[in-house]
């Protein structure tokens, strides 16, 4: 059964497998290591593992979707940099469930919003998996 989790619950450990996995069959090879790849996407990519989903199968992580908070234009905007799933899983909907729980506000974040309108940017590599969408959240 596939099971999803915001990724602040999960290990550094599935994230980073998630990730190759998700990537293997991509046509640039990928080669980096966990804490290469943690220094990263976690840190200059803006990224937070408080707004990054990760799905899994059992014991086993199938795909990840890696998002944050920046500020763009003066709008706090809800962004995501990663969506991938592994090969054997693809066309079960599961990059679209990792999207729809990353659009929903964390608990926490949600009070941070303030009065300025956010919204969600949805980069152009990411436009053709996802079917980009612009939501404003109030």
């Amino acid at each position: 059964m596939i099971t999803y989790m915001r990724c602040n619950d999960a290990s550094m450990e599935h994230i980073f497998q998630a990730f190759l996995l998700g990537f293997w069959d991509y046509s640039i090879r990928l080669t980096t290591v966990q804490d290469d790849f943690a220094a990263r996407f976690f840190g200059p990519e803006g990224n937070t593992r408080n707004y990054s989903f990760l799905a899994m199968d059992e014991d086993q992580p199938i795909g990840l979707i890696l998002g944050g908070v920046r500020q763009f234009d003066g709008y706090k905007t809800m962004r995501y940099g990663t969506l991938c799933v592994a090969p054997a899983y693809r066309g079960q909907g599961i990059s679209n469930k990792l999207l729809e729980l990353h659009k929903q506000p964390s608990p926490r974040a949600a009070s941070s919003y303030g009065s300025k309108s956010s919204r969600i940017i949805i980069g152009p590599s990411n436009y053709m998996k996802s079917k980009a969408i612009s939501h404003a959240i109030r």
